[in-house]
């Protein structure tokens, strides 16, 4: 059995049921010419044009803007703060709670310098001194307060937008 199924307006495909399923054909097939010469007609099944998109909420729009914007958040945490020292330091919570616990061991312990600290970009640094640790600590800590009063804010302007248009407007 053969079947015409309109996929557009003007596009249609030949498929044949064979072994409990449908299957593409073509009208070139032998069988289908075959078929067609017995006398047999195509049932043709007809074009059902989809459904129009339905326009997405407002409030669905604002969870994407929240979503967008508090991946920006996340990546310039990673991304990480330029210190005076020079070193490109992450300020993720757990990243300023590190840094300030290697600064203060190293102050309890009353060493010159800190033996560990990580770059946002992976690098490992055992030579610098307690000051510059201690001013890093201060930076990163600065940095993930602007970027938390910034999430704040940019949230805050979410809530109240009227529009796409005022949610297009807001970027981190």
């Amino acid at each position: 059995m053969y079947r015409k199924r309109w996929i557009s307006e003007s596009e249609y495909l030949i498929q044949q049921y064979a072994g409990g399923r449908w299957r593409q054909s073509s009208e070139e097939s032998a069988g289908f010419v075959r078929w067609l010469a017995e006398g047999n007609a195509p049932e043709e099944i007809a074009y059902v044009a989809p459904e129009p998109p339905v326009p997405p909420t407002l409030d669905s729009l604002k969870s994407q803007k929240e979503t967008e914007i508090r991946a920006a958040y996340e990546a310039a945490q990673k991304a990480g703060v330029l210190t005076t020292p020079g070193l490109t330091m992450r300020f993720g919570d757990s990243d300023c709670v590190a840094v300030d616990g290697v600064v203060r061991y190293s102050e309890m312990k009353g060493l010159p310098i800190v033996p560990l600290l990580v770059e946002a970009d992976g690098t490992n640094h055992n030579d610098v001194s307690l000051a510059d640790g201690k001013q890093i600590v201060i930076e990163q800590f600065e940095a993930a307060f602007q970027a938390d009063l910034k999430l704040r804010g940019l949230l805050a302007a979410i809530d109240a937008a009227e529009s796409a248009e005022d949610l297009e407007l807001i970027e981190w």
